[in-house]
């Protein structure tokens, strides 16, 4: 549990501004994946080897773990959340709701 705040903090101080990012950690197994919302920029920065397609669904749903956890009105907000439980805004739904 330690080495990871250790890698989320290595992370961290990379990004440009700490005080105004807001982030959500997501922990699986011994991965750290930190979701970034600053001034409209969404990244993600993973702290060891995962699946690319975990990443790109970790981008993909990153709009909705904003509006999730009204970022873009909260400031700071450091949250642990699990990779189990699913965003409701899928590949699937994207493509229905843009057919």
């Amino acid at each position: 549990m330690e080495s990871h705040h250790l890698r989320s903090d290595l992370l961290l101080a990379h990004l440009p501004t700490r005080d105004t990012t807001k982030i959500i950690y997501y922990e699986l197994a011994s991965a750290v994946i930190i979701v970034s919302y600053q001034m409209t920029i969404l990244k993600a920065y993973i702290t060891s080897n995962i699946p690319i397609n975990l990443y790109k669904y970790i981008q993909y749903n990153a709009m909705w773990i904003v509006e999730k956890y009204n970022l873009h009105k909260k400031e700071g907000l450091y949250a642990r959340e699990s990779l189990k439980k699913t965003p409701r805004h899928t590949q699937e739904t994207h493509n229905a709701s843009t057919a």
